[in-house]
């Protein structure tokens, strides 16, 4: 082999593990974007499911204190009933 031959083919072979490397590099880039991007909708997801569980807390608190007075009013009209 002539020495521009060793010289084309040493850089052609530093070429090539430069393309490697940068290929390796973009697949870690590309499974950290992949790893964070369900880290942000998890999260995100879990910040609507705590306001949609708030909600329905609400709900039941208001369900709850409807009942109590439910059950205040029945007992008020049973008392008024043995009264008569």
């Amino acid at each position: 082999m002539r020495r521009s031959q060793i010289i084309a083919e040493e850089k052609r072979l530093k070429i090539e593990e430069d393309i490697k490397q940068l290929n390796e590099e973009y697949q870690t880039a590309l499974q950290n974007i992949s790893q964070e991007t369900e880290r942000v909708l998890s999260e995100s997801e879990t910040a609507e499911l705590r306001a949609r569980i708030a909600v329905l807390a609400n709900e039941i608190t208001e369900k709850a204190a409807m009942i109590e007075n439910a059950t205040f009013e029945k007992q008020d009209l049973d008392r008024t009933l043995e009264r008569l």
